[in-house]
């Protein structure tokens, strides 16, 4: 089988998206009035746990007195880690100010905000021998830096998705980042531009490690822009999402813009009721002041 390419987004802009059902969630985050607080109190909770004495998550998450949401994804996060490590925790800030950065200024994307990213996401290794002794281990992970040998994506049912060839790669994230930078993307629905950067990326799957995780928060970005959604969780149903993706393999595109949708719409309605609850806990006015 060969590489058959991403599509373009003239193909892909021409889907379907419920446009009355996004107003209405977008609308029903921006009437809180407060939501452009979220970043601000979100990067202090995780600042407050970097800063927690052993990065204790008990003591981590005592210190101040911000949203119970971000307090909750912060507990979430040491608690799949145990006793995390402080060069973690700040390693989790250093992605979040990378991700909200791009996504409130509106920045272009480009293939140097991408590799930044995949090191982000990467924790630090070494170079490997292999079993022989005489090179290193094409296994080993190289943040920063595009594959350097085939990664193809097996299936369940015995097939292969060929992703891009080696050399290829460079010009296809080329081509993927003229894409995103182009009028047609910038003017389209952030559900068509977000899942299209998701897909896309996907099937590119430029890096040994972290392809998934990169196109998700991409994904996220994009829903951030225009509706202040802080969370984007499109693996939250995996069958759901591989079943998606397989569809969009073979053409069907549809599919996995819906469960973007779907999912963006859960977000909006859980992050509204995450926040009503934060408010009244915290007896903050609709005005963002204490009462």
């Amino acid at each position: 089988m060969r590489y058959r390419g991403f599509p373009s987004f003239g193909e892909w802009k021409t889907y379907a998206v419920d446009t009355k059902r996004w107003n209405q969630c977008k609308a029903g985050i921006k009437e809180l009035e407060i939501s452009d607080d979220i970043l601000r109190r979100a990067r202090a909770v995780i600042q407050d746990a970097v800063s927690a004495p052993l990065c204790n998550p008990k003591r981590a998450v005592k210190r101040k007195p911000e949203l119970p949401l971000f307090k909750a994804t912060c507990k979430a996060l040491m608690r799949e880690q145990g006793l995390v490590s402080l060069p973690y925790l700040e390693s989790q800030l250093a992605i979040y100010d990378h991700v909200m950065d791009f996504a409130v200024k509106n920045k272009k994307i480009s293939q140097s905000w991408i590799l930044k990213l995949q090191l982000l996401l990467s924790r630090p290794t070494t170079r490997s021998r292999s079993p022989s002794g005489d090179r290193p281990d094409e296994r080993v992970i190289r943040p920063g830096r595009y594959k350097r040998s085939p990664n193809h994506l097996p299936r369940k049912n015995g097939e292969t998705l060929v992703t891009a060839p080696v050399k290829r790669t460079p010009s296809e994230m080329r081509k993927y980042c003229a894409e995103l930078r182009s009028k047609a993307f910038l003017d389209a629905h952030p559900i068509l531009q977000a899942s299209y950067a998701h897909y896309a990326l996907v099937l590119i799957h430029p890096f040994v490690d972290g392809n998934g995780r990169i196109a998700r928060l991409l994904a996220l970005a994009f829903v951030y822009r225009t509706n202040l959604i802080p969370r984007l969780s499109l693996n939250k149903h995996r069958r759901k999402y591989l079943l998606a993706l397989r569809a969009a393999d073979a053409g069907e595109f549809q599919p996995f813009i819906n469960l973007v949708q779907e999912s963006a719409i859960e977000a909006s309605s859980i992050t509204k009721r995450s926040i009503l609850s934060a408010m009244k806990q915290a007896q903050i006015t609709r005005h963002g002041t204490l009462t």
